[in-house]
């Protein structure tokens, strides 16, 4: 689709998740020089975790699954928490979107009056078509029953062409913010340091891993155990992403409805004065007068 210059214009008005200072995406990999790595033993991750039963105690659980388990729940109720406030942060920036596109309702009329007041040759030849030439020497009712039939063609094409140009501005705002904050909570969540550590040190296990070692059948098993749990966390996190895209991010938003259905109905009232005016004027005889030579405007 190509977007007019008052439409590239609006997108700047658009949604600033991607640029805020609360929401910015960072840097998350922790200072870790991964280069003097030589084996998954020289990432002490048994220090970030509960290293007693009573560490374990005081955190409610029996094993340090358990615990990491617990961690993701935790996680997972945080995001919940989250949600309600990236929700109201996007309530508001699409209300401040709405505002923008009252102003940009008002220059596109004005726009489009200026395009049928005066001649143009592309316009000229866009509407008319195959007639352009003949057009010169209609008679004043062949251009009245032109204007009352193609013109409201035209200008309701144009109308509906503005609308599902600002519905897919709309559509693309929300789902950038929404894609952001998303992947910056998930990342959240991997850069906590024992996660991190973890998540590397299976990797770098994995690529590493001596066959031969008698510990390998112990350490593989271990590596599966943690697989498993990985592959559920992302399960869980796909289900959840799923049910609020559904529930709350790829839905119609009244607000916006209600605008397009109000602002029809004064499009058709000012479509309908504006043929009224352009008859009356029969502002055809410019538009003949204006191509047979240039006109300063």
């Amino acid at each position: 689709m190509t977007y007019t210059p008052e439409i590239k214009q609006s997108n700047k008005l658009l949604y600033k998740f991607h640029r805020s200072n609360k929401w910015k995406k960072t840097k998350l990999l922790h200072k870790i020089n991964l280069n003097r790595i030589e084996n998954e033993d020289e990432i002490n991750l048994n220090t970030l975790l509960p290293g007693s039963l009573e560490e374990l105690d005081k955190e409610g659980v029996y094993c340090i699954s358990e615990w990491k388990e617990k961690k993701w729940s935790e996680f997972m109720k945080s995001i919940e928490k989250g949600f309600k406030g990236f929700m109201v942060y996007l309530e508001k920036e699409k209300n401040s979107w709405l505002e923008g596109r009252n102003k940009l309702w008002e220059e596109w009329k004005v726009n489009m009056e200026k395009k049928w007041d005066h001649y143009d040759e592309i316009t000229f030849k866009e509407l008319l078509s195959t007639k352009a030439d003949d057009a010169l020497k209609w008679t004043d009712k062949e251009w009245t029953d032109w204007v009352n039939k193609y013109g409201r063609i035209a200008w309701t094409g144009a109308w509906k062409e503005w609308v599902n140009e600002q519905d897919l501005i709309f559509k693309q705002g929300i789902e950038r913010d929404w894609n952001n904050w998303t992947d910056f909570q998930e990342n959240k969540f991997g850069s906590i340091q024992w996660k991190f550590l973890e998540t590397f040190g299976w990797k770098y296990w994995k690529n590493h891993a001596d066959p031969d070692d008698p510990l390998f059948p112990i350490k593989m098993e271990k590596m599966n155990k943690w697989q498993d749990r990985v592959k559920k966390e992302e399960e869980e996190w796909s289900k959840w992403l799923e049910e609020k895209r559904t529930e709350h991010i790829d839905v119609e938003w009244d607000k916006w409805v209600e605008w397009k259905k109000e602002n029809n109905k004064k499009f058709i009232d000012w479509m309908e004065a504006f043929v009224e005016k352009w008859i009356n004027n029969k502002q055809w005889t410019v538009w003949i007068e204006e191509k047979k030579g240039p006109v300063t405007i």
